[in-house]
């Protein structure tokens, strides 16, 4: 019966061990869960942002370096054109006194002028006095017709181009192309992880 006590008692004990092994297993076990879930979450937000970065750079269309540069030479060609024009054309600086005015015809139709201002004729015009009258200004000097069309044609290209990248002004397309490679690298680095 001894025998049997020890059988008994070594079984027992091998349970027990055994026991405490399964335990220690479970633990070790529920640990690596844990890392895991750890892991999953850290790798869920690092892909939820990636996707992030996706997505916003895909919401517009990118503005390179070269249709920045382009950008750029359209800018300085509507500069360049539009000091030509104010070189050349005539300059007509006026001060009225309150209450009157004086309507101006030709490129700008029945514009009328009032109290003080400043304007560029680059076509013939007429002032209409106020008391009756009126003055024709014919401007002169050289090729100012086509001076001001190529000012108009410089200008309406700028417009489109800054349409068609969905910018209002150059400095605004600037921005945007340093916010466009900042989050190139912001999705390079993600891509990295």
């Amino acid at each position: 019966e001894r025998m049997h006590q020890a059988h008994a008692e070594l079984a027992r004990a091998r349970q027990q061990a055994d026991a405490e092994a399964l335990r220690a297993h479970s633990l070790q076990a529920q640990a690596e869960a844990e890392r895991d879930r750890q892991v999953l979450t850290r790798a869920q937000v690092a892909y939820d942002a990636l996707a992030a970065l996706r997505a916003q750079s895909a919401a517009r269309p990118a503005l390179g370096a070269e249709r920045l540069q382009s950008l750029r030479r359209l800018d300085r060609a509507f500069a360049d054109a539009t000091l030509q024009r104010e070189t050349v054309a005539t300059r007509l600086a006026y001060a009225l006194p309150p209450g009157q005015d004086i309507r101006l015809h030709g490129a700008d139709d029945g514009t009328a002028l009032r109290g003080q201002g400043e304007l560029l004729l680059d076509a013939p015009t007429e002032l209409q006095l106020a008391g009756g009258g009126q003055l024709r200004i014919t401007p002169g000097g050289r090729d100012l017709a086509s001076l001001a069309q190529e000012h108009g044609r410089a200008g309406q290209r700028l417009r489109d181009a800054l349409a068609t990248l969905g910018v209002a002004d150059l400095a605004e397309a600037e921005a945007r192309h340093a916010a466009d490679e900042t989050l190139r690298a912001e999705l390079a680095l993600a891509e990295q992880k």
